[in-house]
């Protein structure tokens, strides 16, 4: 079963920022039918920053996130990180979504091996 991931960084400013990366459409079901047939569709790019980290109430119903006493674990970033440096990564990014290939899971993995 596919689930979505997402990935909260804490930067040494004391922010924390969560990332995602998401079909543009992710209610259509031609897009759920097209990706599941292996096909590729428009993603986007998302960020937030948050006060504190969310319960699991908050997100009960967006993700399969990994949760310790109700809260997502938060990986720190290294030393230099900014905004500006993840955006970089961002403007990398191939934002063509395609599961099993360049999903939110390799995305997440991308921000965790290059931020933290």
């Amino acid at each position: 079963m596919f689930q979505h991931q997402m990935i909260i960084v804490k930067l040494k400013s004391s922010n924390l920022v969560l990332f995602d990366f998401e079909p543009l459409d992710k209610t259509s079901p031609l897009v759920a039918a097209t990706l599941l047939l292996g096909g590729r569709v428009p993603g986007r790019l998302r960020s937030r920053e948050l006060q504190s980290v969310p319960r699991l109430r908050e997100f009960e119903d967006t993700a399969n996130l990994k949760f310790r006493r109700n809260s997502v674990l938060v990986g720190n970033a290294k030393e230099g990180t900014t905004l500006a440096s993840i955006d970089r990564i961002n403007g990398e990014w191939d934002c063509n979504l395609r599961l099993l290939r360049n999903d939110c899971r390799h995305y997440c993995a991308k921000i965790i091996n290059d931020v933290c």
